[in-house]
């Protein structure tokens, strides 16, 4: 999060690509009576309406070849050349008062001892770089403990520092009426409380907020705060009130009712007996939680729960001008990786005392172009006269800087400990915004990280003749190339540490990069790695992210076709969000030769990989080695998917079981057209984009990520519920519900499994699967609902892979038996105390 110094407008790279559209000049008015138009004039008026037509009519996409790349819309526009904009001076000097405004909720009481927890608060006791990932360092490691007062003094150079000023005295907090689940998302099962879109939860935390502020305010007598902070408090006592209990077991027994109620619905008692063995817990369930990003937790003022000093003091670096330079993650469409070990402050490198906050001058943070020897003194002392402690070096791209420093004798408070030394390289990207953390804008350079993911070997970061790396350049690991993986034009040669100094001569190879050259080194870089499981009619294809592009990439995949350089015109695999590299082809012909490439888009344009890989599918009476397993998504293991759309730990219903197997299904086809629908209204609505899917979904995704397949999955669950596949066998229209439910244009044939047909249903399966065509497996048993699952391989052995959605469970012989994904003999299908049917014959026609 950050609350930071107003700064020159950028764009946004997670903003929506603007397609460019030519202009023409407005109409100008034809008088009503006109002169006569010649002849020639009339025939070269209808010459252009003719080549017009035909531009219309041609495809918008235009190759650019020399590139390997398209582009759409016409000429294409690259990022705009960033300013390079250091803050003038800082955004406050000396100390500074931060109102802490304590909020309880409805089922939260605030600490028995009130002082300790305003002096937790105030202390620095964890790596404040780590306040809004939820994790935490060994105590010591980063920080000695201090006060936030000493803290800030040691990375400010004593220019300011805050004083924490308890609104409206430490005795007394502001207790909101409502719930804390309240103010977070709404969840089914762990918080019925919640918002169910962003705008509704925007307003409610704003108005708790503003009432916090005016209770604060109305007995407050000390000098204005210059930044406020909120602290939520979410510590429950050990036993909640009987009024609290009940309110809670209210909003789960009335979900649907007006959310913004604070006394329970009055209902009328039932005079059914109710089921004394079955007690609903709502303490068990409610387990409301609040997301970076989120109302509760945005990016533009400093919040805390339950007295973090560490995350104050991160939030309090936002608050002076400082951006998340250390990573941000899946959520902000960053990478979760180590971007930038061995930080210094609350939440940057070194760089940010100058860059953003203007602690240290530019005499003491030049930038240099020429060749030359230079020296370095330690990143963290106070500088005297013109003592450098770092350098920005412009590379041959316009939007790169490299950034050294020096690390030597580092104390505890704001720095990394006197057991580093060495010289630390990294690289700048001014032309994004800081919203999205590194390694896209700031990234520390280590061995074996060739595409800049954050991983490598983190611990071997730091260049000096102590650690043997004395050279930096473009042979050598790691290697001087920038992110987009052009010659930054620059190395180091003899890096030296020399009594407390170190010093390394600079050499440069200057090709500003420009023109065409500078638009294409804007576009994303794929690579096609290896292409695996050829059948008849499918193979699967893996990628690598080698650039990201700028602005981000927005989609990518694969692209395959019986002639070669095949495009994005031809048949695809596309995927758009990140973590997940692997697709398939299918509906494919066998004994076909096919050419594949990857491909990755980001707006400006498409490139496609260097590498094109030549396939030809057997023959489809060629006995294959093995086959599968064909699916290529996460959804069976799926942490996200599974909390947010089962039952299963809390109802009778078995709610992921379907729900995943059939999802996976649908998205393994990715059917053209797929629409979201409702077999009671039979209404329609927009057709599932399986090109915006997010095939590995996590709760820390960036919300727009999630849009997509919240609705799929959505609409499956509510969709199997139903048409009845949460019922304990398959009812008589059981067949007819599949097609309803998945669109299916073929004949699906159900078949029971049993030891006298066990041979002829292998042989139904394994027709499907020598076509790619995935198996529906259920299993019904007593009087619990039918558990779900796919077959989708076969292995070298001749055992059939199953796919098992997670939690799977079987009450066998009196013990919870629980399968796991993998390969198994037919016979271990038929699950003792369980019937075990099969569906077949189950797919689209192309």
């Amino acid at each position: 999060m950050m609350s930071q110094a107003p700064r020159p407008s950028m764009i946004n790279p997670l903003s929506p690509p603007r397609m460019m559209l030519s202009t023409t000049s407005p109409k100008k008015q034809i008088p009503s009576s006109r002169p006569m138009i010649s002849p020639y004039g009339a025939m070269m008026r209808m010459l252009q309406l003719l080549i017009a037509l035909a531009c219309l009519s041609c495809p918008v996409h235009a190759a650019v070849h020399g590139h390997g790349t398209e582009e759409k819309g016409g000429k294409r526009k690259a990022s705009p050349i960033p300013d390079y904009n250091p803050a003038k001076q800082p955004v406050t000097t000396g100390e500074f008062l931060v109102g802490f405004i304590v909020i309880t909720f409805k089922e939260t009481v605030a600490p028995e001892d009130t002082d300790q927890a305003i002096r937790s608060a105030n202390q620095v006791s964890s790596n404040p770089q780590h306040a809004e990932t939820g994790k935490q360092d060994k105590s010591g490691r980063y920080s000695s403990g201090v006060d936030l007062e000493e803290y800030f003094k040691v990375y400010s150079n004593d220019i300011t520092w805050p004083k924490l000023v308890v609104m409206p005295d430490e005795d007394t907090n502001y207790q909101d009426p409502h719930f804390y689940g309240y103010y977070c998302e709404y969840d089914y099962w762990r918080n019925p409380i919640g918002w169910k879109d962003r705008e509704e939860g925007n307003d409610r935390v704003k108005e708790m907020n503003e009432n916090a502020l005016k209770f604060a305010n109305q007995s407050y007598r000390g000098d204005k705060p210059r930044f406020m902070c909120y602290n939520y408090v979410t510590r429950r006592p050990k036993e909640p009130t009987e009024e609290v209990s009940v309110a809670l077991l209210d909003f789960y027994d009335n979900r649907n009712a007006d959310p913004d109620r604070i006394k329970p619905v009055k209902t009328r008692r039932s005079k059914e007996p109710k089921n004394s063995t079955k007690i609903f817990k709502p303490w068990d369930h409610y387990k409301p939680a609040c997301k970076w990003g989120e109302p509760m937790w945005p990016n533009s003022k400093i919040q805390i729960n339950d007295f973090a000093g560490g995350v104050l003091a991160h939030e309090l670096g936002h608050s002076l001008g400082a951006p998340d330079v250390y990573r941000i993650g899946r959520f902000n469409d960053g990478i979760g990786g180590g971007a930038s070990p061995l930080a210094y402050g609350p939440t940057a490198n070194a760089f940010s005392r100058f860059y953003h906050h203007a602690f240290i001058e530019e005499r003491n943070h030049p930038t240099i172009k020429n060749p030359g020897t230079y020296t370095l003194h330690p990143r963290h002392i106070t500088p005297q006269g013109k003592e450098a402690l770092g350098y920005l070096i412009p590379s041959n791209h316009p939007h790169y800087m490299y950034h050294v420093e020096y690390i030597h004798e580092e104390d505890r408070i704001a720095g990394v400990g006197p057991d580093h030394e060495g010289m630390l390289i990294s690289v700048v990207n001014l032309g994004l915004t800081n919203y999205l953390g590194s390694p896209d804008y700031f990234y520390v350079y280590r061995p074996n990280d060739p595409f800049f993911r954050g991983g490598g070997d983190t611990n071997k970061c730091l260049f000096g003749k102590s650690h043997n790396r004395t050279e930096f350049d473009m042979t050598t690991e790691p290697s001087s190339r920038l992110p987009n993986l052009m010659d930054g034009g620059i190395s180091f040669k003899n890096i030296e540490e020399k009594d407390g100094t170190l010093t390394f001569d600079l050499e440069t190879d200057r090709h500003r990069v420009s023109g065409s050259d500078y638009t294409n080194s804007m576009l994303p870089q794929i690579r096609l790695d290896e292409i695996s499981d050829v059948q008849p009619t499918s193979f699967t294809m893996d990628c690598t992210i080698k650039f990201r592009g700028q602005p981000l990439i927005t989609t990518y995949g694969f692209c395959w076709s019986t002639s070669k350089t095949p495009t994005i015109r031809d048949d695809t695999y596309t995927l758009a969000h990140r973590e997940c590299y692997r697709g398939h082809a299918i509906n494919l012909r066998p004994s076909t030769t096919y050419y594949v490439r990857a491909f990755a888009n980001n707006g400006i344009g498409v490139r496609y990989s260097d590498e094109e890989q030549i396939v030809k599918t057997p023959d489809v009476n060629t006995p294959a080695a093995s086959i599968g397993p064909l699916f290529t998504d996460s959804f069976s293991d799926n942490r996200y998917l599974f909390n947010k759309y089962s039952n299963e730990a809390n109802s009778p219903f078995i709610g992921y079981s379907p729900t995943c197997v059939f999802a996976k299904l649908i998205a393994y086809y990715r059917p053209e057209r797929f629409k979201f629908s409702s077999s009671k209204s039979r209404s329609k609505g927009s057709d599932v984009d399986f090109d915006q899917l997010s095939w590995n979904p996590s709760a820390g995704d960036y919300p727009m990520r999630l849009e997509e397949i919240d609705g799929f999955f959505q609409h499956v669950y509510a969709q199997a519920l139903e048409l009845n596949f949460h019922n304990i066998k398959p009812e008589k229209d059981f067949l007819r519900s599949i097609k309803e439910l998945t669109g299916v244009r073929s004949k699906p044939v159900l078949s029971d499994l049993q030891p006298d047909n066990l041979k002829a249903v292998s042989e139904l399966i394994r027709e499907d699967l020598t076509q790619s065509r995935p198996v529906l497996i259920l299993f019904s048993g007593g009087s619990e609902p039918m558990r779900w699952a796919l077959i989708d391989g076969i292995g070298s052995t001749g055992k059939f892979h199953v796919d098992f959605p997670r939690n799977s469970k079987f009450l066998v012989d009196g013990n919870i038996f629980k399968p796991k994904s993998g390969h198994c003999v037919p016979e271990l299908l038929m699950i003792p105390g369980y019937k075990t049917y099969l569906v077949t014959s189950c797919f689209y026609k192309k």
